[in-house]
């Protein structure tokens, strides 16, 4: 009786060391979990809200992405602690990004899209104050806005990112 225990015991602990390092790889490798600091992913996402988020795998259109913001600092428009920058990807290379009364427009795929009603499940997003200047995004670069739109510093601001640049897509 007392060897079955001990044998049970083993396996139970080898299966939870197991399970233990798969998920420590995973966090290493594959996902991990990110905390929204600030208000420009609002109404979609929070601030202090955790999400979790990929590491491998591109970017597309429209996918809210984690940034790392090192290249993005200069000129006192991010504070200056600033580590990661949540945004969402709207033009991905080749596209045509521009804004028209507030309304964000794309181009792509030989077709114009009028985004009138943008919706990436927390609400309505706003229209633009700050207008997108008409702009071709060139290979290896997305545009990217937050979905506050009127409270963020996106690449109206900072320019177009570095597809190297984006450390995990939120899932």
């Amino acid at each position: 009786m007392e060897k079955t225990r001990g044998k049970v015991l083993s396996r139970v602990l080898s299966a939870l060391l197991i399970v233990l390092a798969l998920l420590t790889v995973c966090k290493i490798f594959f996902i991990d979990i990110y905390t929204v600091v600030g208000a420009a992913m609002s109404p979609t996402y929070e601030n202090g809200q955790r999400v979790f988020a990929r590491k491998v795998g591109g970017a597309g259109r429209f996918d809210a992405v984690i940034i790392r913001a090192e290249n993005y600092r200069g000129g006192g428009v991010l504070p200056e602690d600033a580590d990661r920058l949540f945004k969402r990807v709207v033009a991905v290379a080749g596209d045509i990004v521009w804004s028209e009364n507030g309304v964000l427009c794309l181009e792509y795929d030989g077709e114009t899209h009028i985004l009138t009603d943008e919706n990436y499940g927390g609400g309505d997003i706003d229209r633009m104050i700050v207008q997108v200047e008409r702009t071709v995004v060139p290979d290896g670069y997305v545009y990217v806005l937050g979905d506050n739109r009127n409270n963020s510093a996106d690449s109206r601001i900072i320019g177009l990112v570095a597809v190297e640049d984006i450390e995990a897509v939120v899932l």
